[in-house]
């Protein structure tokens, strides 16, 4: 029997400021709540909230534009980065194989 491949954890950055970013990491939250190895984890890189000194340097570059960020450091954006955050929630898995092309 072959057990599946646990899956590296995805870090959203999200403003925690703005709106509706509030309301999309809500309801993304409340779906990666339904399953439990979607391996997401969330970060409010606004400023206004503790624990994001990580990412002060590239601040206004990540609140720019959507990211979410592999555990070796690397980063996904935009398309591709809400591509691969959705990916691992309910209801979306069928998006796994979805390539973006580059420049979208």
């Amino acid at each position: 029997m072959n057990k599946a491949t646990p899956l590296e954890q995805l870090t959203v950055l999200f403003d925690g400021e703005c709106p509706l970013c509030q309301r999309e990491i809500a309801h993304v939250k409340g779906l990666a709540k339904r399953q439990s190895d979607c391996s997401l984890c969330f970060v409010d890189i606004s400023g206004g909230a503790e624990g994001d000194t990580a990412f002060v340097a590239d601040r206004a570059t990540l609140l720019a534009r959507f990211h979410v960020q592999r555990p070796d450091g690397s980063r996904l954006d935009g398309a591709e980065a809400f591509v691969a955050m959705w990916s691992r929630l309910p209801g979306w898995r069928d998006w796994q194989d979805c390539r973006v092309c580059s420049g979208c």
